[in-house]
């Protein structure tokens, strides 16, 4: 995952590559927000870099298989909150 956000941050760097692809794309999409994008790139790539995720992680290798699955499901929680989180933040 960091790989594509690597790529979308060094892309949204770039006003130039932007312009083109609003140019490419036309009036059919609403404007496309660079810093937005970047900081949901970032969110995406480390959104789990937070104590409530690493405590999870960490209480993994105490629990059952069945539990795992739940406390997966939670850390894509949180990350789906960081997320939205940063996209209401705009």
């Amino acid at each position: 995952m960091s790989d594509i956000a690597e790529l979308l941050e060094s892309f949204l760097s770039d006003g130039d590559a932007v312009s083109k692809l609003k140019n490419a794309v036309g009036e059919k999409t609403p404007d496309i927000d660079p810093e937005l994008m970047l900081k949901v790139s970032k969110a995406l790539a480390g959104g789990t870099d937070n104590s409530a995720s690493r405590l999870l992680n960490d209480l993994k290798p105490y629990i059952s298989s069945h539990r795992k699955r739940k406390v997966d499901e939670a850390i894509g929680i949180l990350k789906l909150i960081s997320i939205i989180d940063v996209m209401g933040g705009k």
